[in-house]
């Protein structure tokens, strides 16, 4: 998988946890989980750092539980499974992207 495809999964669980309207409509939410979704940009150095610096915003309880479910579901599969190494796409050279030869990371299902 590619960038494209890490935030592809993303949005996946986003609509499964039904948050999907909440992200349209709450620009806290929308900030929330756009910096999520940029963690691979990040030097490999301050991957875990930050992302344990992402607060969840002010929301309803409902939201509140799905959000902390997004971000259980995150440190699983993309904190553990697929190491902050595999994950970074930081020092990759611009240049060696394309379609077809994308910046590689095993998409968990």
């Amino acid at each position: 998988g590619c960038w494209f495809h890490y935030t592809k999964c993303i949005w996946r669980k986003i609509q499964k946890l039904g948050l999907a309207n909440t992200f349209k409509n709450n620009i806290e939410i929308q900030a929330f989980l756009r910096q999520l979704m940029a963690i691979p940009f990040l030097p490999v150095s301050l991957i875990n750092s930050t992302y344990s610096l992402l607060q969840i915003p002010i929301v309803s309880d409902a939201e509140r539980n799905n959000l902390e479910k997004l971000q259980k579901y995150y440190t699983k599969h993309w904190i553990r499974q697929i190491t902050p190494d595999q994950l970074c796409i930081n020092d990759l050279n611009i240049n060696d992207l394309n379609i077809n030869n994308a910046a590689r990371i095993t998409i968990p299902n």
